[in-house]
């Protein structure tokens, strides 16, 4: 339903939403190291769920459990879904924003 995706989009961007500003106000700022953590928890936060409806919930764990035998491989394996979770995040985040504005704006339309 409408409200459930506002509800759900809502508690994404209250938590990620400050993170997101304060990174990019401190990334104006040269604070490089701090902006980049909170920036990538943030995209973290979004990104995950889209790297485990596409690959599983287990497939971090199956990755390094196939290559024990290639530790390096299975590092890099495991660095592969974090890119990736954050790449997925930056998306997510910026479509999730759009998408609750819309969804606010449509809901004032109506009435």
């Amino acid at each position: 339903t409408v409200e459930g995706r506002k509800a759900f989009l809502k508690k994404r961007l209250i938590i990620t939403g400050p993170m997101v500003l304060i990174g990019m106000i401190l990334l104006l700022f040269g604070e490089e190291s701090i902006s980049s953590v909170l920036l990538v928890v943030a995209f973290y936060i979004w990104g995950w769920t889209m790297v485990k409806r596409l690959f599983g919930a287990a497939a971090v764990g199956s990755f390094w459990a196939f290559f024990t035998g290639h530790i390096i491989l299975g590092c890099i394996c495991v660095l592969a879904f974090i890119v990736l979770g954050y790449l997925f995040g930056m998306f997510g985040f910026v479509v999730g924003l759009i998408y609750f504005i819309y969804l606010l704006l449509s809901g004032r339309e109506k009435k």
